[in-house]
Order: structure tokens, then C-alpha cells, then sequence
């Protein structure tokens, strides 16, 4: 038999690093970006929920387009609604117009798996709607 002994210790120094999170991907399969068409017929878009998951504090989920207002036939906006409110602790910032320009639509994202729905309106500039193909592209980082 093994000799034991009672009573005797011993100490060990571990270092954890945990390394900054900040994911973000839109319902259509993981990516950042999805297509936005505007046209007569209305809106079309390959996704209408983002998710993201974060170990920071202070975020901001932001959207913007490829095309700058002055290649917008129509004026695009974007809102984030039903947040998943089991772990959402997000802000909702109402509608954001959408151009070549980062513009928020979330504040306050702290340590969290969070989503939302999306919900988009467009708004012809002239009489009617004309076609726009937008990338759309979301991003969370500091506020």
C-alpha cells in the first residue's frame, strides 16, 4: 500500500485570460452583411433579426449601406424591435436612416447574448419608389 499523508497542501497559480467578445450576425446564417432591395413593390431584405454576443460593456449594434444618399433613389430607415427580452438588456434607439455612414440603432449592449427583430420603411424621393440594391452591413463596437 501507498503511504499517505494528511494534512500537507499544495498551491498552484493559475492565470485565466479572457479574451474581448464582440459577435454580431444577422438571422441568414452567421454573416455581418445581407442584401436590401427597395423598389415599387415594396422591400425585400435576407434577413430581418440580428444577434450578437458580447463580454463588453457599452456597445452599440450600428447599420449602414454601400450606397450614399445621394445614390438612394428613396430614403431607407432600419429600427431595431422585439428584443429578446430573456437576456436583452440593449437600448432601442428608433428608426435610423440608412446610408454610406454608420448610424445606431442599439445602445447599452453590456456582457450579454442579445437579438432583435429588424423593421425597414422606405420613403420614395420623388413620386413613387425607384429600385435601390443595398448591401447593408451591421457592426457593434464602442459606443
Amino acid at each position: 500500500m501507498g503511504n499517505v499523508f494528511a494534512g500537507n497542501t499544495a498551491t498552484q497559480t493559475l492565470m485565466i485570460i479572457i479574451e474581448p467578445i464582440a459577435i454580431i450576425s444577422l438571422g441568414n446564417g452567421g454573416s455581418n452583411q445581407t442584401w436590401l432591395t427597395v423598389d415599387e413593390t415594396g422591400i425585400a431584405t435576407g434577413s430581418n433579426e440580428v444577434k450578437w454576443t458580447t463580454n463588453l460593456e457599452k456597445l452599440a449594434v450600428y447599420v449602414q449601406s454601400n450606397l450614399a444618399p445621394e445614390q438612394q433613389h428613396n430614403l431607407l430607415q432600419v429600427r431595431a424591435t422585439k428584443m429578446d427580452t430573456l437576456n436583452t438588456k440593449g437600448t432601442l434607439n428608433g428608426w435610423a436612416t440608412i446610408s454610406d455612414q454608420p448610424s445606431t440603432i442599439i445602445t447599452n449592449i453590456t456582457r450579454e447574448i442579445g437579438g432583435c427583430l429588424l423593421e425597414y420603411q422606405a420613403f420614395a424621393k420623388n413620386a413613387k419608389l425607384e429600385a435601390d440594391a443595398h448591401i447593408i452591413t451591421f457592426t457593434i463596437t464602442n459606443e
